[in-house]
């Protein structure tokens, strides 16, 4: 075997370890169903919402009820100016309160 064909496994074998120790170790995920859900961590934001009141809830809403959780999370984090980590959480945290899957 030559030295190019052995690094190619050597990385294809590195690959293969990341991506067992990853389900093996959850990912960082718990994935019990005997417990009750963790609460979702306060949302805090970078700066308070502009008071233009052309933005409400309902649109939110209204975009993850058709299945658009991406563009629900683009008006929040547009209307918040906000990161999308936060951003993130907040939709996800308004779809658990209204039973919407995402």
């Amino acid at each position: 075997m030559d030295s190019q064909t052995q690094h190619y496994l050597a990385a294809a074998l590195l690959v293969l370890l990341g991506f067992v120790l990853g389900r093996i170790g959850g990912g960082g995920r718990e994935r019990t169903g005997s417990s009750s859900p963790r609460p979702a961590p306060p949302i805090t934001y970078s700066s308070p919402p502009p008071t233009n009141g052309d933005f409400d809830e309902a649109s939110v809403l209204a975009e993850l009820r058709a299945g658009r959780f991406i563009d629900a999370i683009k008006l929040h984090r547009q209307h918040y100016r906000c990161d999308l980590r936060e951003a993130k959480r907040a939709v996800e945290a308004l779809a658990d309160r209204y039973g919407i899957r995402h």
